[in-house]
């Protein structure tokens, strides 16, 4: 059987570079990442789509992904994952974006810095693993192995669906005082589990998550002296309104104030 030849950039189409069907021709996975479709786009409208719809495509996000750049002055991205996350160690954040069918501009964009970041979540068709079990997966191996990689239980949970409706990758930060997260969708549409698309989407998440690991271990190796103060406030204040309540005695008080103060 003669190989299919993307008819973008003329580049042989194989098991590590997937092809789709376009209305006259194909188009390959690395094309098709550089539109930022790649995971997101329905293979039936994908089918009614032209060579010129992919390049005009492939120009959109290319402009859009300098817009990004331009606006983001103090960001120099030093790892990105499709597009949708980007991370830069040198000045401690990332930017993500929580959506996937549009033309990626700076305001679709939330920053977040290392310090603020609080956990994160694997999610797959509403079956939520918190970072304690991801690190456990992590630590297990069932991260490793490629694209058909699995996070415990929750992976067998979803075997005996044929498709996938939903994957993404939660993160819960905090920003003046208060929890807020972004949800970084790597399938947000009916997609068959054991496609090229889904395995696509599997990789991409599990490089995330990794990620994320590794800043969350380094925050954990380096805790942040402003947190820890936000902290003692808070434990004083506790101790404080036990002492107004006649709960606790003073001498009880102050012995707390000197242990969470050090002194």
């Amino acid at each position: 059987m003669a190989k299919k030849t993307c008819s973008v950039c003329g580049n042989e189409c194989g098991f590590f570079n997937w092809s789709f069907e376009l209305s006259e021709g194909f188009v390959c996975a690395k094309c098709l990442q550089e539109t930022g479709k790649l995971g997101s786009i329905d293979v039936e409208e994908l089918k009614k789509s032209s060579v010129e719809d992919i390049l005009r495509m492939k120009d959109d996000f290319e402009n859009s992904s300098k817009q990004i750049q331009s606006s983001q002055t103090t960001f120099q991205p030093t790892y990105e994952i499709d597009k949708l996350i980007k991370f830069d160690d040198v000045n401690q954040y990332l930017i993500a974006s929580e959506r996937r069918h549009i033309i990626y501009l700076p305001e679709h964009y939330k920053s977040v810095k290392y310090n603020q970041i609080r956990d994160f979540e694997y999610i797959e068709d509403g079956n939520t693993v918190k970072s304690s079990g991801v690190a456990g997966a992590l630590a297990g191996g069932l991260l490793a192995g490629g694209l058909g990689f699995a996070i415990g239980a929750l992976s067998r949970r979803g075997r005996e669906k044929k498709f996938c409706k939903e994957m993404s990758v939660r993160i819960i930060y905090v920003e003046d005082d208060d929890y807020k997260f972004i949800n970084i969708p790597f399938i947000d549409s009916s997609t068959k589990r054991g496609s090229s698309l889904y395995k696509h989407a599997q990789e991409s998440a599990k490089k995330t998550l990794l990620k994320l690991q590794d800043i969350k271990s380094i925050k954990q190796d380096t805790p942040e002296q402003t947190d820890d103060k936000l902290d003692s406030v808070d434990e004083l204040r506790k101790y404080k309104s036990l002492l107004d309540d006649g709960i606790i005695t003073e001498d009880e008080f102050n012995l707390k104030k000197k242990e969470i103060l050090g002194i």
